[in-house]
């Protein structure tokens, strides 16, 4: 049993092509229209799920998602209170979801904040949360839910670079209970295109991450996402994103043409 997915599971069978064509584009006309909590609602969420908190789902039963927010310090207990007593229905397997889900506890300061605090300039490597005091709220987490005995993986996703320091991945490389893929979505390899994105890090940020983490943890697997086409983006900018393809060698990349969306 899996205890994960912020999504409603869907079965179709028969003729699918069809089908699965009008349910996409049915879904697709409905969101465009929809308030944040119409879509929740839509997509079958119980609430929009925020920066901090964790999703848990029973994967073949359309259950709503359960979910709790925590501040540094607070809400460790209730997540793993959650945890043992979905393994005591069986659940062995769990999925920590959430956006930037390693900044999970720490308070955040947004994009705002940090370009007024740096006067424009944003300097190398800066997450929107402040930094926590002693060992990570998520490497807290982590620990917590691999003491429980009946736990036998740990995957979560997806991860910003910003707080993805050395005591997350000492965590994760002595910790066999927590899987070896990671997503870290880098967006593109290109330091002008990422300062554009207010993205917070430049190319060699990155490199150096994804140098630590093959160093520390020597079966990590590596996943990212990519945008082609941000506004202004030249052809140099573009085989610089290429350039870091060829040197991370990432498993699995979701490339996307930029939207104004």
């Amino acid at each position: 049993k899996n205890g994960t997915i912020a999504l409603r599971d869907e079965i179709v069978c028969g003729d699918v092509s069809g089908r699965v064509r009008t349910i996409i584009n049915d879904l697709g006309q409905r969101l465009e229209k929809a308030t944040v909590g119409d879509a929740a609602e839509i997509l079958g969420f119980e609430q929009v799920p925020k920066v901090g908190e964790i999703v848990f789902k029973k994967s073949e039963k359309a259950e709503e998602p359960s979910s709790a927010k925590a501040t540094e310090g607070q809400g460790i207990e209730t997540e793993i209170d959650e945890v043992k007593e979905l393994v005591s229905k069986g659940y062995k397997e769990f999925t920590l979801l959430g956006q930037n889900v390693n900044s999970y506890g720490l308070e955040k300061v947004g994009i705002g904040y940090r370009k007024m605090l740096f006067s424009g300039k944003i300097l190398s490597n800066q997450s929107q949360y402040k930094k926590s005091k002693g060992t990570p709220p998520f490497v807290k987490l982590l620990r917590g839910i691999s003491k429980i005995n009946s736990v036998e993986k740990i995957h979560f996703m997806t991860s910003n670079p910003w707080d993805f320091g050395d005591d997350l991945i000492e965590e994760i490389a002595s910790n066999k209970k927590i899987d070896r893929f990671i997503h870290l979505p880098v967006q593109s390899g290109s330091n002008r295109i990422l300062k554009l994105m207010n993205r917070g890090y430049t190319k060699e940020d990155y490199l150096q991450l994804m140098e630590r983490l093959k160093e520390k943890i020597p079966e990590v697997q590596l996943g990212t996402d990519i945008i082609v086409g941000f506004p202004t983006e030249t052809e140099e900018d573009f085989e610089e994103t290429v350039d870091l393809v060829e040197k991370v060698k990432w498993i699995v990349g979701f490339v996307a043409q930029y939207s104004p969306r």
